[in-house]
């Protein structure tokens, strides 16, 4: 069995490493941006290096896993609010993949009144659109 949590990244992603060790952890999840806001400036040369570099030295920290922003809604009837989920969806997809972080774990949303069928189908849509 592996034991991990969510770990802080504040001051730098590559932190999250010394952070998961220290608390004996075999395995964590890191939430690579605000999950207070929509989009965020992208992962530059020095970050990612850094990032690599701790994961290199670190392989017992294993898996990895990242976690999305909490305003995310793709179920939503509004098709701004959707429109601007799946865009977000998709960032935090790219940052994932630019950080070699295999699982992306993320809230799909709420329906709001539109019913489970509609809140499905455009959960559905987007995810098929993003895969």
């Amino acid at each position: 069995m592996k034991l991990g949590a969510v770990v802080s990244t504040a001051g730098g992603l590559h932190l999250a490493f010394e952070r998961a060790d220290e608390l004996e952890f075999d395995s964590f999840m890191i939430i690579t941006k605000s999950n207070r806001q929509w989009f965020a400036k992208p992962i530059d040369t020095e970050q990612l290096e850094a990032w690599q570099s701790e994961r290199a030295a670190n392989p017992h920290l294993d898996p990895i896993a990242a976690h999305a922003g909490y305003l995310i809604n793709l179920a939503s009837p509004r098709d701004d609010l959707y429109s601007k989920s799946y865009r977000s969806l998709l960032e935090e997809w790219d940052r994932a993949e630019l950080l070699e972080i295999p699982t992306l774990t993320f809230h799909p949303g709420s329906h709001v009144g539109s019913g489970e069928e509609a809140g499905m189908e455009r959960i559905s849509r987007a995810l098929s659109d993003l895969l």
